[in-house]
């Protein structure tokens, strides 16, 4: 990081004297001017004003960029490692490149006041996806084709970049309408017209581009995992709104994947509305709180005695889960990831996974898929991969719908091949239970709040082998659980072999086969690393 000043200073020294203003580089245009800011090699900021009016204003937090301003004709050109962007003296349009030569964004003119209002038209391209804008009204992920006013202008496009707009009021959004080949946008008041571009090229890089920007809420902590009390909601978090009624449960769900979609990413359930609904979707809206960041819920009257026993098994759910929970709540506030990610950001370049709104990923590896109609069955899509149905242990090849049923309490999950899913065990206090799906290798970091580290646990396949890393950083028991096992011979640590058993619970140095699956049960001093070696 480098001083505002002193990057200023080596753009002006770059392209000449006098062309970098107190906000930025500035084009001048022939009713005003355009400033342009980099805050990274793949995210710059431009404000198109016009006279008279408002100006822009600077304030970006610039890092140490390296980028190239050269003055043309008819337009200025920045280049970085990753971006070339094209700004019009004549009309303040931008048009930007990758570094293999393909346009990513381009107006087709520059921004226009027309009345009391600003709007622009950009390029749309044939088979274009657009997410985001905080749309949880809108049926679908993909937006594209549909006319979304709000007040969250946050937009990824499947090209590549993203777009936010800084300046608070209510947007319009006409993504690829009337003409299929453009998008335009407007908002109303006499304003300059400002917004950030973001160079992905995934949805989880634009995000992470974000975050250099708008600063993310905090990590959150262990304890906010489980039930909060009203007024408990950490700053930077966001209410679903909360209809008790069928429609209501699904507007909260595509709630979910929108917001992820929009860098909003600390969504709050709150199931105080649920209280008095019928008994089928109280008990479907608490099973969504299972899957949801956090969960708030006012202490049940009297009459509240089936949702009080609901919520309390809905306690241990969240317990049993949490650590698996903390792991991507830490990447909030490191990378500005959400915890929920819908299928279009986990799989970008699947096109029936773009359309998914009725369910999402919790972290990259279990998909979930919130029942939200009468009855226990649902279809869902799998995107790539091998898929494990946790409840059942059934494998699913992946790029089909399959149907997904779970008691009313319940959301079907389903659990990528190559995953490690750790869970607090329910049947001991402090044993962690350490799900592995082979047969790709996997691995996972676990936070230690208590040690302010990292477990690290590593798993993969070696021939007729398997190798089963912790490297834990507090004293504890972890018993794996491999699934999908033939036949194991033996299971061998760093002492010699651990001890089969046939029946009861696991101590520590001993292993079951358990049909399909294999528990091995270990203990790992702080600091210390376990490894187990699976033979078959």
């Amino acid at each position: 990081m480098i001083a505002r000043a002193v990057w200023a200073a080596a753009v002006a020294a770059a392209v000449g004297p006098g062309a970098h203003g107190e906000a930025g580089w500035e084009v001048p245009l022939p009713d005003g001017r355009a400033v342009v800011e980099w805050v990274s090699p793949s995210s710059f900021r431009i404000c198109r004003e016009w006279t008279p009016g408002p100006r822009c204003q600077g304030g970006a937090r610039s890092e140490n960029t390296s980028v190239s301003p050269v003055e043309a004709p008819d337009q200025v050109i920045f280049q970085t490692q990753y971006l070339r962007a094209e700004v019009s003296k004549r009309h303040g349009g931008v048009r930007v490149t990758n570094r293999e030569g393909t346009t990513i964004f381009e107006d087709l003119d520059g921004p226009r006041r027309l009345g009391h209002g600003i709007s622009a038209r950009r390029r749309a391209v044939e088979k274009e996806r657009f997410y985001g804008l905080a749309a949880a009204s809108t049926q679908g992920a993909d937006l594209r084709g549909q006319i979304i006013e709000t007040d969250w202008p946050f937009l990824i496009s499947s090209r590549g970049y993203g777009i936010y707009h800084p300046q608070e009021g209510r947007y319009r959004f006409e993504l690829a309408t009337g003409v299929s080949s453009e998008w335009r946008i407007s908002a109303a008041g006499e304003r300059v017209f400002e917004y950030w571009f973001y160079y992905g090229p995934t949805p989880k890089e634009i995000l992470e581009e974000h975050k250099n920007v708008v600063a993310p809420p905090p990590a959150l902590r262990l304890w906010q995992l489980g039930v909060l009390q009203p007024g408990q909601e950490p700053r930077g978090s966001w209410k679903l709104s909360a209809s008790p009624s069928w429609e209501g449960l699904r507007q909260s769900i595509r709630a979910l994947v929108h917001g992820s979609l929009s860098a909003r990413l600390v969504p709050v359930l709150d199931l105080s509305a649920y209280e008095e609904a019928p008994p089928e979707l109280m008990r479907r809206a608490v099973a969504l709180g299972s899957v949801v960041p956090l969960v708030v819920s006012s202490l049940p009257g009297p009459s509240a005695d089936e949702m009080a026993e609901a919520i309390g098994r809905l306690r241990q759910r969240r317990t049993r889960w949490s650590r698996f929970f903390l792991s991507y709540a830490d990447e909030i506030e490191v990378r500005g990831l959400p915890v929920i990610r819908p299928l279009a950001m986990q799989f970008p370049a699947d096109e029936e996974a773009s359309r998914v709104d009725d369910a999402f990923l919790i972290g990259d590896e279990v998909l979930a898929a919130p029942v939200s109609s009468p009855g226990g069955c649902r279809s869902v899509y799998l995107p790539m991969g091998i898929w494990t149905e946790w409840r059942t242990n059934r494998v699913h090849p992946g790029r089909r719908r399959v149907t997904a049923c779970a008691p009313e309490d319940e959301v079907p999950l389903y659990v990528k091949n190559g995953s490690l899913v750790p869970v607090a065990s329910e049947e001991e206090s402090g044993l962690i239970e350490v799900h592995y799906f082979p047969k790709l290798a996997g691995e996972f970091f676990l936070p230690e709040p208590e040690a302010n580290d990292y477990t690290q646990i590593h798993a993969a396949p070696a021939l007729d082998t398997m190798r089963l890393e912790v490297e834990s950083k507090v004293t504890r028991s972890y018993e794996w659980v491999v699934h999908h096992v033939s036949r194991v011979r033996q299971v061998r640590g760093a002492t010699g072999l651990l001890r089969e058993v046939s029946e009861g619970r696991l101590r520590d140095g001993e292993w079951r086969q358990e049909g399909e699956n294999l528990r091995v049960r270990v203990r790992v001093a702080a600091g210390s690393t376990d490894v187990s070696y699976v033979v078959f």
